[in-house]
């Protein structure tokens, strides 16, 4: 949306060279265009890293067993 507005500015605007339509349609690809090279690259050379399974109830960290504390009175 603010590169809409920018470019809408701009269209509007008296900055010699930036007040065509050409001029616009190519600062809006640049701005789109180079961000999604960048997430899309950056996914397949940084993936994530796959989170471990627990494989049963014994290795959780859960206390079901245990009673609950009672509050504390102030």
């Amino acid at each position: 949306m603010a590169e809409l507005f920018n470019e809408y500015a701009a269209l509007r605007g008296r900055a010699k060279g930036e007040a065509t339509l050409n001029a616009s349609l190519h600062d809006l690809s640049n701005t789109m265009f180079w961000p999604t090279v960048i997430l899309v690259l950056g996914r397949f050379l940084f993936p994530r890293k796959k989170s471990e399974k627990v494989l049963d109830s014994a290795q959780s960290s859960d206390l079901v067993d245990q009673p609950l504390e009672q509050a504390a009175t102030v």
